[in-house]
C-alpha cells in the first residue's frame, strides 16, 4: 500500500511544474500500472483482513449470518454474491459495501490524478509607448523644420492611410502596428462603466467602434513577452469636434469678419471653418465666382483618455476597456491647434496633402481627403465629385476628426525622431519622448495540473487501505483461536466420518491442509442402507454416492 501512496506524493510534488515530456512518459507507465494493480492489491489485503476480523468475532462470540457476511466478502465480487443470497439488512452490509467501494474507486481515480495542461503563467513586464502629449514639429519654426522638409513623409504617411483597404481602417491596429484610439466620446450610450469609471469595449463589435485617427500610437514590446499576452494601460489624447449642421453657403460670404475673436482661449473653445466646394457639371475649376461650398463650424477640444491594451501577440492589439483620464491635464480647450503657427502649417498643407482638386487641366475632382469624408469606399474614384453638405453633423464631426488626427499625429512621430516611413518597432530605447509604464505579460505554459477532487478521493481509498493492512496485522497478534475459517480442511475437526487421529484443534487449516493433503475425502450418504440417508463429509471409500430418491435427515 505504501507505493499505491507514493504516487499521490508524487502527484502533489509535481504540482506546477514544467512538463518534459520524457518524464511524462514515464509518470503514464506508472500511473496505467497503478491503476491495474490497485484493485488486485485492495482485494488481497482487505480480503485477508476480512478473514482475520472474521475469526476475532467468532473467539469472542458472533451470529451465524455476520459471520457468514464476513466470510462471504473477501473480495467486492463474492461480498456481492454473499449478499444476493442471504439478503441481510444490517449496517454490516453496509460497512462491507463502503469499504469494498474503494476497491473500483482507488484503481479509476488513480488514472486522472494528475494530467499537463497549458496553464496561464503571469509575469511583470515593461512596455514603451510614445508620448502623445508632446509638442509637434508643426509648432517649430527652426529651419530644418521647413514645410518642403517635413511636408513630403507626412503626405505619404497620410494619403496611405486614407487609401487603406476598410479592414485596415476598422482594425484596431494601423497598417505600422501602431495601436488606435476609440472616440470616447462616440462610444455607444448603452455601455456602462464600473465603479473605476472604466468602460469595457471587448464585446464590441469592430464596426461598433469608432477610431479617433488611422493612425495610432507608436509601442514596443519587450521580446520576452511577445509569445503571449501582453496587458498595460496608456494615457494619449485626440481631437475632438463639435460641428454644426452643415450648409450650403456661397464662397465670397467667408472672409476674415466670419471669425469670433477670442481673447481668452481657455474659455471660448476655438473654432474651425471647414469649406468643401460643390462641383456641379457646369462649373469649371476656374469658374469659381458662382461656386458653392458645403461649409460648416467646428468647435475644437483635446480629449485626454486612459485606454487598457491587449496584445495577443505583436501582431495583435486593441483597445479593450477605456476611460476619461484622470491623470492632471490643460484644459480641454487648449488643443493641438490652438497655436498660430502650428494651425497655419496644417491649413496650408493639409488641403494639398492628396493633390489639388485636378486631373488633366480645368476638371473639377475631390480630392481623397474630401472622398474619404463623404465616406465613399474608395478614395481613388476617377473624376468623383462629392457634395459634404450631405452629411450628417456626426459623420461630419467623426470623418474631419479622424483626418485632423491622422495628419497631425506624424508630426509627433518627427519630434520622437521616428521615421515615419518605418514605423513598425521604431521606437527605440532611451526615447527621451516615450513613456514607460508597467505590464503584465501572460504566457501559457505546459504544467501538470492536479485533479483535487479525485485527489482527494484516491488519498482516502489508500488510507483505507494502509487501515486495512495494520488492521491485519493487530487482529494477527491479539487473535488467539486457530485460523480454520474458510479452509476446507476444517471439515475434518472432529469428524467421525473422516479415518484421522484424534487431537490438533488447536492446529491452523493451513497446516491441517498440508498434513492432510492426500486425504481423499467424499459428500455422501454415511447412512444405513434400507433406513433414511445421512448427508456428510466422510472419506471416499466409506460413504456412499447421493440418491435423489431417497429420503434424507
Amino acid at each position: 500500500s505504501l507505493p499505491l501512496l507514493a504516487l499521490a506524493i508524487a502527484v502533489v510534488r509535481y504540482k506546477d511544474k514544467l512538463v518534459i515530456d520524457s518524464e511524462w512518459d514515464v509518470f503514464k507507465q506508472i500511473i496505467n500500472s497503478v491503476g491495474t494493480a490497485f484493485p488486485y492489491v485492495f482485494g488481497i489485503v482487505v480480503g485477508r483482513a476480512m478473514k482475520l476480523f472474521g475469526a476475532w468475532r467468532l473467539e469472542h462470540g458472533v451470529s451465524l449470518g455476520v459471520l457468514e457476511q464476513i466470510m462471504g466478502s473477501s473480495t467486492l465480487g463474492s461480498a456481492l454474491t454473499t449478499h444476493t443470497l442471504l439478503r441481510p439488512i444490517n449496517w454490516a452490509t453496509l460497512g462491507l459495501f463502503a469499504l469494498w467501494m474503494f476497491s473500483p474507486i482507488g484503481s479509476r481515480v488513480s488514472l486522472g490524478l494528475i494530467e499537463p495542461k497549458y496553464q496561464p503563467v503571469l509575469s511583470n513586464t515593461t512596455v514603451r509607448y510614445l508620448d502623445m502629449t508632446q509638442a509637434s514639429k508643426f509648432y517649430s519654426e527652426a529651419a530644418e523644420d521647413q514645410v518642403e522638409i517635413i511636408a513630403g513623409p507626412i503626405n505619404a504617411l497620410y494619403a496611405s492611410s486614407l487609401m487603406a483597404p476598410e479592414t485596415a481602417k476598422m482594425s484596431s491596429m494601423d497598417q505600422w502596428g501602431n495601436i488606435k484610439i476609440p472616440y470616447y466620446d462616440r462610444l455607444n450610450v448603452n455601455l456602462t462603466a464600473n465603479s473605476t469609471g472604466w468602460i469595457n469595449l471587448s464585446s464590441l463589435q469592430p464596426s461598433d467602434i469608432k477610431y479617433s485617427s488611422l493612425l495610432g500610437v507608436p509601442i514596443s514590446i519587450p521580446q520576452s513577452s511577445k509569445a503571449g499576452n501582453t496587458t498595460w494601460t496608456m494615457s494619449t489624447t485626440y481631437l475632438s469636434l463639435a460641428c454644426n449642421t452643415l450648409t450650403r453657403e456661397p464662397l465670397a460670404s467667408h472672409g476674415v469678419s466670419s471669425f469670433t475673436s477670442a481673447t481668452n482661449a481657455s474659455l471660448i473653445p476655438h473654432t474651425l471653418l471647414f469649406q468643401s466646394p460643390i462641383w456641379t457639371d457646369d462649373l469649371s475649376l476656374n469658374a469659381t465666382a458662382n461656386l458653392t461650398m458645403a461649409t460648416a463650424y467646428c468647435d475644437l477640444s483635446q480629449n485626454y483618455v486612459d485606454v487598457e491594451v491587449l496584445c495577443s501577440d505583436v501582431e495583435s492589439c486593441g483597445v479593450v476597456a477605456i476611460r476619461e483620464s484622470d491623470n492632471p491635464h490643460a484644459p480641454k480647450e487648449f488643443t493641438v491647434l490652438g497655436f498660430d503657427f502650428g494651425f497655419k502649417m496644417l491649413s496650408y498643407l493639409l488641403p494639398l496633402a492628396t493633390g489639388e482638386s485636378v486631373t488633366g487641366g480645368a476638371l473639377p475632382q475631390s480630392t481623397a481627403t474630401e472622398l474619404f469624408l463623404s465616406g465613399t469606399s474608395s478614395t481613388l474614384s476617377h473624376l468623383t465629385k462629392v457634395d459634404l453638405s450631405l452629411l450628417t453633423q456626426s459623420e461630419m464631426e467623426i470623418r474631419l476628426g479622424q483626418v485632423l488626427n491622422t495628419y497631425v499625429e506624424p508630426a509627433r512621430y518627427y519630434t520622437a525622431a521616428l521615421s515615419p516611413y518605418s514605423l513598425t518597432g521604431n521606437l527605440t530605447a532611451g526615447n527621451t519622448l516615450e513613456i514607460l509604464v508597467p505590464g503584465t505579460s501572460t504566457t501559457l505554459s505546459n504544467r501538470y495540473c492536479i485533479n483535487k477532487k479525485w485527489l482527494a478521493m484516491y488519498f482516502i481509498s489508500c488510507t483505507v487501505l494502509l487501515a486495512a493492512v495494520l488492521c491485519g496485522i493487530i487482529l494477527k497478534a491479539i487473535v488467539v483461536a486457530p485460523d480454520i475459517l474458510g479452509w476446507m480442511s476444517s471439515l475434518t475437526r472432529d469428524n467421525p466420518y473422516v479415518g484421522v487421529p484424534g487431537g490438533g484443534t488447536t492446529m491452523a487449516g493451513g497446516r491441517r491442509a498440508r498434513l492432510l493433503g492426500m486425504v481423499r475425502v467424499r459428500i455422501g450418504d454415511v447412512g444405513e442402507k434400507g433406513g433414511v440417508g445421512y448427508v456428510a463429509v466422510a472419506s471416499e471409500n466409506d460413504v456412499r454416492g447421493l440418491d435423489k430418491e431417497r429420503v434424507y435427515l
